[in-house]
């Protein structure tokens, strides 16, 4: 506690928005307790409200190509404009691209770090981290001022799976890094996710290997949605449900609101709402004759 709780960090936690979760007292994540290793303490930086949101935890290369940085992306951007909170570990490649996802559509992210919360590492991600910082949450078990040592990466994964439901590998190569936060949301009985690829490059090797081992397959979010959503608590997953719901009511031909309407049993005002949630995720379009998923 000592090594912890230096001056530095003191003064740290003066600050506004900083803080300091101790295991075992609210708002300590619940999800963290279910680990093998949960860390004692915490140190957060930014909306602390994001511990509570259904998560989702993304992971991939750090070398990731052009089409998985865009699936990257793009999946975090459709999962936080459905309120999945997104989280990742603030790298190079997939990790920023699916934090960036996020921040796009005004959504909710985490990133878990390997170096004191007050460090900005890479340095190429030195915009993403401020925006983190000002709109998402940012958590270490590192004090300030701690550098990014190699042996913190591997260590903080447990953290970032540890905080959602279930994890989601976006690129992998058969030997990447991201094999072992499968392994480790698989130990902390989390649901593990792949996204297929071209197998022309080997950049999915290691998603395949996944999918042959028993990830779920992962073509869309409703993948993702469908399976993680009876897990929640009844109010997040009655939400989540009823936008699967409404999405299954559509099809490639245009429905009309009132078709919609009809068919749904929702007020007007409540299927406004979910029709312009599954439009900002790019689940479905509005076009001149109806609704239509996209």
């Amino acid at each position: 506690m000592k090594r912890i709780m230096d001056d530095r960090s003191r003064q740290w936690l003066t600050q506004p928005g900083h803080h300091l979760l101790t295991q075992g007292q609210d708002p300590y994540p619940w999800l963290l307790n279910e680990i093998a290793d949960p860390p004692k303490l915490l140190f957060a930086k930014g909306n602390l409200a994001l511990l509570r949101g259904p998560a989702i935890a993304m992971v991939g290369s750090r070398k990731a190509s052009l089409p998985g940085l865009r699936q990257a992306r793009t999946f975090a951007r459709q999962l936080a404009a459905l309120d999945w909170v997104v989280v990742s570990g603030l790298a190079l490649g997939i990790d920023a691209a699916s934090h960036w996802g996020a921040v796009d559509v005004g959504g909710k992210t985490i990133a878990v770090l390997g170096c004191g919360c007050d460090i900005i590492y890479p340095a190429s991600n030195g915009d993403l981290t401020r925006k983190i910082w000002e709109t998402g949450l940012v958590l270490s078990e590192y004090p300030p001022g701690t550098p990014p040592l190699p042996g913190h990466f591997p260590r903080r994964n447990r953290i970032i799976t540890g905080l959602a439901q279930g994890t989601l590998i976006v690129e992998a190569r058969r030997k990447s890094g991201s094999l072992i936060s499968a392994q480790t949301a698989l130990d902390q009985n989390r649901d593990v996710f792949a996204i297929p690829g071209a197998v022309e490059y080997g950049h999915y090797a290691g998603c395949h290997e996944l999918i042959r081992s028993g990830a779920v397959i992962t073509e869309s979010i409703a993948d993702v949605v469908g399976e993680l959503t009876p897990l929640l608590s009844p109010e997040v997953s009655a939400c989540e449900a009823s936008e699967s719901n409404l999405l299954s009511l559509m099809g490639d031909q245009p429905e009309s609101f009132q078709l919609l309407l009809k068919a749904s049993g929702y007020t007007a005002n409540e299927l406004s709402r979910q029709l312009s949630q599954l439009e900002i995720a790019g689940l479905i379009v509005n076009s001149v004759e109806g609704y239509h998923r996209s």
